[in-house]
């Protein structure tokens, strides 16, 4: 997550935001504990009854979420997985649409919109 920007644009939740949501997910990996009641672990139930036997999340630190590491990382990330994975990718900071392929492009902390064509 993203929430200072080099141009000043910044926001206030989207660094914690991104990390919550890491560490929501890693509450859905099997864990050799007793189980809880649903009252106890809001994440049990039908819609979050699964649990996966291993949870792997990236959350950059924010002054490496420039869009080379940003790149990089993310490439990394995704080549690790195999085809019986499931992916989420969750991104939290601005966001711009790019005028010419109509392509919805993450704003890295070093975004420019002179380079969004890049």
């Amino acid at each position: 997550g993203v929430s200072k920007y080099a141009n000043g644009e910044d926001l206030l939740y989207a660094a914690s935001d991104a990390a919550a949501m890491a560490a929501t997910l890693k509450r859905l990996e099997k864990v050799a504990a007793p189980p809880r009641s649903a009252a106890a672990d809001p994440l049990r139930g039908p819609l979050f009854g699964v649990r996966y036997q291993k949870v792997v999340t990236l959350v950059l630190p924010p002054r490496e979420a420039t869009r080379k590491v940003f790149r990089e990382r993310i490439e990394a990330f995704l080549k690790a997985a195999r085809p019986e994975d499931h992916v989420l990718l969750y991104l939290s900071g601005h966001g711009l649409l790019d005028p010419a392929s109509q392509e919805y492009r993450f704003c890295t902390v070093d975004w420019d919109n002179a380079a969004l064509a890049d």
